[in-house]
């Protein structure tokens, strides 16, 4: 690393390899699920945070913030299991009736992504560093299927 007047001196790339690989133009989460998020009308819950949260890790998505998208999800996570009749995530995913197929992403989103988000949240400074690429942070069909269900559970029935 190079010295200025003694100090070290942070060198940052910001067109590495990571940042290229998450300039895809896709999102996140479909604006159809946020759309049909949208729709939910419920005299229980207010659905504007949760909205805003899946716009916002959008936009991290599409601008390549991948040390946000897993605290965004992260925080997702943690907001959703009143919807649930839960008091926290872990709640969520061990003891709602998920099918079998569902599970699986769910368990991910409590125990892969909680420590991913929790790793970016709390490590400090260190004298090198590597961020974290795309897949990483790839929680998109696992956040799918929370989306979903929340709107399988709620929406109205068609008639």
């Amino acid at each position: 690393m190079p010295k200025e007047n003694g100090r070290l001196q942070s060198t940052i790339d910001y067109t590495s390899e990571s940042d290229s690989d998450t300039r895809a133009s896709d999102l996140y989460i479909a604006e159809s699920r946020i759309d049909e998020l949208k729709t939910i009308r419920n005299d229980n819950f207010d659905f504007t945070r949760l909205v805003k949260l899946c716009e916002e890790l959008n936009t991290a998505f599409q601008n390549g913030c991948v040390l946000t998208i897993p605290m965004l999800i992260r925080t997702i996570t943690n907001h959703v299991p009143p919807i649930f009749n839960c008091k926290d995530f872990s709640r969520v995913a061990n003891n709602y009736s998920w099918p079998r197929s569902q599970k699986n992403g769910i368990t991910r989103l409590n125990n892969s992504l909680k420590d991913n988000a929790d790793f970016n949240l709390h490590i400090q400074i260190r004298d090198k560093e590597i961020l974290p690429s795309l897949p990483s942070v790839d929680f998109r069909a696992d956040l799918d299927i929370l989306i979903s269900e929340i709107v399988r559970i709620l929406r109205p029935d068609k008639t």
